[in-house]
C-alpha cells in the first residue's frame, strides 16, 4: 500500500483516549478507503464507537495497543437488513457489519471490546436480540480475520452468514460477558478456513448454523483451543440448510477458567455436538486428533423435529438426516459421568457413525444425581426438546448410550472409568449393524452391551415441565 492508500483513524479526529465517541470519524476514514481500495489504521490508543459499515476492499488494521471499543445505546448500532422481521428473533446489530462486501480484512494484534457487560437482559426475553454482536459479515467473499483479540460482545461474539471464501486466524476471543455469549459462528457459509484460534465462551465456542436453506459445506477447522461452559464444537441447533464435507483435526477441548456462568455448566455441555432439529441433511463430518478434558458428555448426537423456520418466504421441513459422521484418533480424559449419547426420534435413524482409535476415561461412579438417571428403556423425549446433554437425563450406561443407530462402527480404541460402575458400557436401542473390532473395556467391568431391542415400548417422557421442572431449567433452552 502506498501512503495515500493508508488512513489512520487518530489524524483524522478519532479520539484515542475513549472519552467521546468517534464514530463519525471511524466511519468517515472506511469510506474514503472504499474509494481507492486502502487500509484504515487504529494506532495505539482507546477509540470510542458505535455501529460501523465495513465496505468492499477495505482493510482495517488495528495496531498493538489499540482497542475499539463499543458504546451501550443499541440504536448507535447498523441493522442487519434481512433479519429484522424474522419468524423467530435473530441478533441483527453488529459494531462492525458487513453486507455484500467482498475482499474485506480485518487485521490485529489489536483489540475488538464490544463491552457486553453494558448491556441489560436476561437471555431470554426478546431484548437480547437487540444487542450487537461485534463481527458481522453476511454475503462477504474473500474475508480475512486475522490476529485480532475479541472480547466482551453483548451476544454472540462473531457471525458470518453466506459468506464465500472465509480465512479465520489466530484469534483470541474471550466471551463471558452476557447471555448467549457465542465464540464464533459459521452460518451457511462454504469454502472457509479458521485456524490457530482460541476461543473461550460462556455460551457454544465454534458453532455452525443455518437459518436458510444454504448449507454450510467445505469447511476446515485446525489447531484451535476452544472452551465453553455449553458445546466446545457444535453443528446446529439452527440446522434448516445442509451441512457437509466439515472437518476438525488437531484442537483441544478444556474446561472454562472463568467461573462465571451465564449458560450451561463449570466443567461444558459437551466437546462435540452434532444436531439436526429443522430439516438439515449432516453428512461427511469429521473429527480427527481431538483432545477433550472434562465435558458432562464429550459427544452428543441428536436428531431431532423442532421444525423452526426463519424466512417467511420459507415452509417447515420434514425431519433431516445425520450420516457418515466419523471420529478419529479422539482422546478423552475426566469426561462426565453421562458418557457419549447418540439418539435419533421415532421414523428416524443416525446414519454410518465410524469411531477409530479412540480413548475415552469417564469420571465413573454412576451418576453424580441418582434421582436424575432415566429408567431402561430410556424414556422418548418431545422430538423439538433442545438437544443438549441431559435431555434424557442421566443414561443408564457409563460409556454410551445410542438409540436408533444403523451402521456403528467403533474401531480399536478404549472405553475406561476411574471410578467403579454397576451400568453397562454400552446400551444399543434399537440399532442395527454395530461392530466392535478390538476395542478396550476395563477388566470385571461388568456387562459390555446391553440390547434393546426395537420392539420394546419406550416409556413416555418423564422430564418435562410438569415433573421435573429443574432438568429442563438446567439444561433446556
Amino acid at each position: 500500500m502506498s501512503s495515500q492508500q493508508t488512513i489512520s483513524v487518530a489524524a483524522c479526529g478519532a479520539d484515542s483516549t475513549a472519552s467521546q465517541c468517534s464514530t463519525e470519524a471511524i466511519q468517515s476514514c472506511i469510506d474514503r478507503a472504499a474509494q481507492v481500495g486502502g487500509t484504515v489504521v487504529f494506532p495505539k490508543g482507546r477509540y470510542l464507537s458505535g455501529g460501523l459499515i465495513l465496505r468492499s476492499g477495505v482493510t482495517l488494521q488495528f495496531l498493538e495497543g489499540s482497542e475499539l471499543l463499543g458504546i451501550s445505546d443499541v440504536e448507535a448500532y447498523p441493522q442487519r437488513t434481512i433479519w429484522k422481521d424474522s419468524l423467530h428473533p435473530l441478533p441483527h446489530r453488529a459494531l462492525l457489519l458487513g453486507e455484500n462486501v467482498e475482499n474485506v480484512a480485518l487485521l490485529g494484534p489489536g483489540t475488538l471490546n464490544g463491552q457486553g457487560g453494558l448491556f441489560s437482559g436476561d437471555g431470554q426475553s426478546g431484548d437480547k436480540y437487540l444487542r450487537p454482536v461485534v463481527i458481522h459479515i453476511r454475503n462477504g467473499r474473500h474475508i480475512r480475520v486475522e490476529n485480532l483479540k475479541l472480547k466482551n460482545s453483548a451476544i454472540w461474539m462473531q457471525s458470518y452468514e453466506r459468506c464465500e471464501d472465509l480465512r479465520i486466524h489466530g484469534l483470541t476471543v474471550d466471551n463471558v460477558s452476557s447471555h448467549c455469549n457465542d465464540g464464533l459462528d459459521i452460518v451457511s457459509c462454504r469454502d472457509v478456513v479458521i485456524s490457530n484460534c482460541r476461543l473461550c465462551a460462556d455460551d457454544d465456542g465454534l458453532c455452525f448454523k443455518s437459518f436458510e436453506n444454504v448449507p454450510c459445506e467445505s469447511i476446515e477447522v485446525r489447531d484451535c483451543f476452544i472452551s465453553s461452559h455449553c458445546n466446545a464444537i457444535k453443528i446446529g441447533t439452527e440446522s434448516y440448510g445442509d451441512f457437509r464435507h466439515i472437518r476438525v483435526s488437531h484442537c483441544v477441548v478444556s474446561p472454562m477458567e472463568n467461573t462465571q456462568t451465564f449458560w450451561g455448566c463449570r466443567g461444558g455441555l459437551s466437546g462435540i455436538l452434532v444436531s439436526s432439529m429443522d430439516g438439515a441433511v449432516v453428512e461427511d463430518v469429521c473429527f480427527d486428533h481431538i483432545r477433550i478434558q472434562g465435558t458432562r458428555c464429550p459427544v452428543f448426537m441428536r436428531l431431532g423435529d423442532r421444525g423452526r423456520v426463519y424466512n417467511r418466504a420459507d415452509s417447515r421441513k420434514q425431519p433431516g438426516s445425520i450420516r457418515a459422521i466419523s471420529f478419529q484418533n479422539i482422546e478423552v480424559s475426566n469426561g462426565g459421568s453421562m458418557g457419549l449419547e447418540i439418539s435419533a426420534i421415532p421414523g428416524t435413524r443416525i446414519e454410518e457413525v465410524t469411531f477409530a482409535e479412540c480413548h475415552f476415561e469417564f469420571t465413573g461412579g454412576g451418576p453424580v444425581e441418582p434421582e436424575w438417571t432415566a429408567p431402561c428403556p430410556v424414556p422418548e423425549v418431545d422430538a423439538a426438546a433442545y438437544p443438549n446433554p441431559g435431555i434424557h437425563g442421566y443414561p443408564p450406561s457409563w460409556a454410551m448410550f445410542v438409540r436408533r443407530v444403523a451402521g456403528l462402527k467403533i474401531n480399536g480404541g478404549s472405553f475406561g472409568h476411574r471410578s467403579s460402575e454397576i451400568r453397562p458400557a454400552i446400551i444399543a436401542d434399537d440399532v442395527q449393524n454395530l461392530k466392535l473390532d478390538g476395542v478396550k473395556f476395563p477388566e470385571n467391568g461388568g456387562q459390555a452391551i446391553q440390547w434393546i431391542p426395537q420392539g420394546n415400548e419406550r416409556p413416555q417422557p418423564v422430564f418435562s415441565k410438569l415433573t421435573n421442572p429443574r432438568l429442563l431449567s438446567r439444561y433446556q433452552r
